[in-house]
């Protein structure tokens, strides 16, 4: 595995940690985020995937259906510890996965295509004599 996938796997778990402590801990445990709940969920999620996407953008496919079962796990678990299960949490993180994805491989693609041009457009060195 290489180094940059290794780096990817961490920082994704990281963030869905994070992503898990904010969703599953009691309503109040934690202080007041700002926004609305949906926006909390969008934003977390668009977050995690943009972020994979940007670092792995062949990983695209598999991070958003993981992400997205992901999230409606927590929905499942969250009536168990205290919290309500709202569907429209679910479909919030599940937008936010799939605008984080395509936001970045849009993105990715772009760069690449600058990057492209660039090289493509620097004049070549006369040899050396």
């Amino acid at each position: 595995m290489s180094s940059r996938s290794l780096l990817t796997l961490i920082i994704a778990a990281l963030l869905c940690v994070a992503i898990g402590i904010g969703t599953l801990l009691p309503t109040g445990a934690l202080p007041a985020a700002p926004g609305s709940d949906k926006m909390q969920h969008f934003g977390a999620f668009a977050l995690v995937a943009a972020l994979i996407t940007l670092l792995r953008a062949g990983w695209i496919v598999p991070v958003a259906l993981i992400l997205m079962v992901y999230g409606g796990l927590i929905e499942l678990i969250q009536p168990y510890v205290g919290r309500s299960r709202e569907f429209g949490d679910f479909i919030a993180g599940s937008l936010g996965v799939l605008a984080g994805s395509v936001s970045a491989l849009l993105v990715h693609q772009l760069a690449s295509r600058l990057i492209r041009r660039r090289s493509d457009a620097a004049p070549a060195e006369a040899p050396i004599r």
